[in-house]
Parts: C-alpha cells; structure tokens; sequence
C-alpha cells in the first residue's frame, strides 16, 4: 500500500472525525478494490491510532481482533459530529 502526497493514503475516499461513546474517533471509509481493510488496520496500528478499533461487520471485526488484539469493539452506532475535535487535529 502506497502512500500518496500530503499523507493521504492509497484507497481512502473519506475520512470523517467524531465521537463515539467517549471517545474521539475518525470514521475511515475506503475502496476495498485498492486497499484492503487489514491493511489500513497495519498502517493505523504503526501510527499509534489503534488505541480502540471500532468495527461495522463479523468479518472487519475478525480481521482487527488479528490485528490490534482485544481493543475491538462491534458497534453499530453512528459517530456523532459534535465539539471540540483538538486531539484529532493534534494527530
């Protein structure tokens, strides 16, 4: 997986920072025909960014369970879009 000019990573379409549950988090959505959902979780995890892995299906939850270990957690729930997102602009 290549990275392209700014830092923007090969495949990613979208990315959208928010809240969910306590939590800051980025929602990551990418073309599964350029780069593979593992691979964005290896890259995330070498930048530090896999503190909790939230997952939308079965098989991205096995796949981040291989990857990042027990901080994986299902859910559903859409991000919330709200306040101050310092930490994800730090990052």
């Amino acid at each position: 997986m290549g990275e392209a000019e700014f830092g923007l990573q090969d495949g990613v379409l979208m990315t959208r920072p928010g809240w969910l549950g306590p939590g800051e988090v980025v929602e990551v959505t990418f073309d599964p025909e350029v780069v593979t959902y593992a691979s964005l979780l290896k890259h995330a995890k070498s930048k530090g960014c896999t503190d909790m892995v939230y997952t939308r299906t079965d098989e991205q939850q096995a796949h981040a369970a291989e990857v990042v270990g027990k901080q994986v957690k299902r859910s559903d729930e859409a991000i919330r879009v709200e306040g101050n997102k310092y930490y994800l602009t730090q990052s």
